[in-house]
């Protein structure tokens, strides 16, 4: 049917106007502390310059669905799972958050992949929307029913009620096609509308805003009911409102912090939240190249094995939220020996009675392994080709768990390290940072890395080192006192009572769920939510309920030239 896309590159045309995205991993700090860190405020814009304790929400972005979201919401919007989604092209940093966005659809090779793929889908989907709107089965159906789609489906697909306008443009395309100079007959005129809305920006991009539909408050704008429910849906499970959600929405029952909270708490716990816990840790913890990690030919590494890594990183952590009695609680984070392993994993752990290549539950030895650190994911990624790699384990964890920036000054000549040699373990060859010129970088990040040392290049556990005993002791500054250790496994329950892995963990979800850096005025809401997990005993179930609470989700500054209601 060559003639229906013929008419949508035109509507695709006019529709996609070039769009992008743009935006420091900041200095963590404690959990009192009234900065994202002790670095100074966000340079993120929108908040300015703002006294603490005022709240002023950033500038939420237009962004593009991340691929993890589009293939969800086409499988929930559409009922197809297990189809080839189009070719989009790959996520980006969202604001200098550490985590991603979908990025911009503009060159015609982007725009060609998407049309394409989505005639795929569009095709394996028709038996499915009859679902939805059952006028369509019907051979008789026509106009009347043309609208009834656009309108129920429509709704769905934008994630908010089409308005008048909208409808009349869409019907205008069904119309089209039924045109005797083109022919199309009433399954097609309904396949090229559909193929039509999953090209508009409206349900490519994070925008749920009819025409006229901002609310102001203040100086800023409060999200509306239908915007809330995406940004809940998509925060908590990746993927578009429930009909749940679209009810509450259509009642404007998304407004109080309350109906929202009690809404997040709803959602975290729905089985469909293990993409977002598994897509986190893996951006969290930078883990997604794990899959083409270069290893030794004996360590026996394959993609395959990185995959089955990632998903046990997202295994273990949905089970500490959402397992029958499950705590939510950072120190399980850090410090559990139970996770999930097929059968090569299990292999590299050490643990008998596991087969196949699907996940089961295992129990570690509680003298090798404590928490996500001491996984596989995280040790192969941040490993060496062989071997360990201690300053870039270090300076991860001094990233990503002390939300501390790292830069390597402009005129500094990072001398290598010297090659491997008999008897010379690799904490040898590495403390050798201590008498160069970037010493007062590894004092930072090496005591941590070498924590890690009885860790090979995918994280099988060792005691030797090139013929030598392993050293992985060492000492670290946390919270004003020097904390003393033998290994990673000591080292993890210090790092879980620190108040500044305690603070940078809330920092982390917040620049996730809003796939942006907080600026200063974000700090009252990233304060609360530190409160509330605080006050939770480390609970991360209630630090993300507090955040969907806050005024940093709920509300946002009109954008740069926004022309308000």
């Amino acid at each position: 049917m060559a003639r229906v896309p013929a008419l949508l590159r035109v509507v695709l045309a006019s529709a996609l106007g070039g769009v992008a995205c743009t935006g420091s991993i900041q200095t963590g700090g404690d959990g009192d502390d009234t900065s994202p860190g002790g670095g100074g405020p966000g340079s993120g814009s929108g908040g300015g310059a703002v006294p603490p304790g005022n709240s002023a929400p950033g500038v939420a972005q237009l962004r593009r669905l991340t691929i993890l979201e589009y293939r969800n919401t086409v499988r929930d919007l559409l009922g197809v799972g297990d189809v080839p989604i189009p070719e989009l092209s790959g996520d980006q940093e969202a604001s200098t958050s550490g985590y991603t966005t979908g990025a911009a659809i503009t060159t015609a090779g982007d725009a060609r992949k998407l049309l394409e793929g989505t005639e795929t889908l569009v095709a394996a989907a028709m038996p499915n929307l009859g679902g939805q709107v059952p006028c369509i089965d019907d051979p008789g159906a026509a106009e009347p029913c043309a609208r009834q789609f656009i309108t129920q489906f429509g709704r769905r697909a934008f994630r908010r009620p089409l308005v008048e306008e909208e409808i009349t443009r869409w019907l205008g395309l069904y119309r089209a096609q039924r045109d005797p100079a083109v022919g199309a007959s009433f399954a097609e005129g309904i396949r090229g509308v559909t193929i039509a809305l999953l090209q508009s920006p409206n349900f490519l991009y994070r925008r749920e805003l009819a025409p006229g539909a901002a609310i102001k408050d203040g100086r800023f704008i409060r999200f509306n009911s239908y915007e809330m429910a995406s940004r809940l849906s998509y925060a908590f499970w990746a993927s578009m409102p429930d009909e749940r959600l679209f009810a509450l929405a259509e009642a404007g029952k998304l407004q109080s912090p309350q109906a929202i909270r009690d809404e997040a708490r709803r959602l975290l716990l729905a089985p469909k939240a293990k993409d977002v816990y598994g897509d986190f840790a893996t951006q969290w913890l930078n883990l997604a190249p794990v899959v083409s990690s270069l290893k030794a030919d004996a360590l026996k590494f394959t993609p395959e094995v990185g995959k089955a890594m990632l998903a046990e990183t997202g295994a273990f952590l949905s089970d500490i939220f959402m397992r029958p009695n499950a705590t939510g609680r950072l120190d399980e984070l850090f410090t559990s020996t139970r996770t999930f392993a097929d059968a090569t994993l299990a292999g590299i752990y050490g643990v008998s009675g596991v087969a196949g290549n699907a996940l089961s539950p295992v129990t570690l030895d509680p003298k090798e392994r404590a928490g996500l650190f001491t996984q596989l994911g995280f040790l192969t990624m941040h490993g060496d080709s062989e071997g360990s790699f201690p300053t870039r384990r270090g300076a991860e964890i001094l990233r990503r768990v002390f939300c501390r920036d790292i830069e390597i000054p402009p005129n500094l000549v990072v001398p290598d390290v010297k090659p491997p040699s008999p008897g010379v373990t690799t904490r040898q060859r590495f403390e050798e940072h201590s008498s160069n010129p970037c010493a007062i970088c590894h004092q930072l990040f090496d005591p941590i890395g070498f924590a890690f040392e009885n860790y090979d290049g995918i994280g099988h556990y060792r005691t030797t080192d090139n013929g030598q005993p392993v050293d992985a002791t060492g000492t670290l500054e946390l919270g004003g006192r020097t904390v003393s250790f033998k290994n990673a496994v000591e080292l993890m329950p210090a790092l879980a009572a620190a108040d500044e892995v305690r603070s940078c963990v809330a920092t982390q979800w917040m620049r996730y769920l809003l796939r942006r850096e907080e600026t200063q005025g974000d700090l009252p809401s990233l304060d609360a939510a530190r409160k509330a997990f605080r006050d939770s005993s480390y609970d991360m179930r209630e630090l993300l309920i507090a955040i969907a609470g806050s005024d940093a989700f709920t509300r946002r500054t009109p954008a740069l030239g926004e022309v308000l209601p």
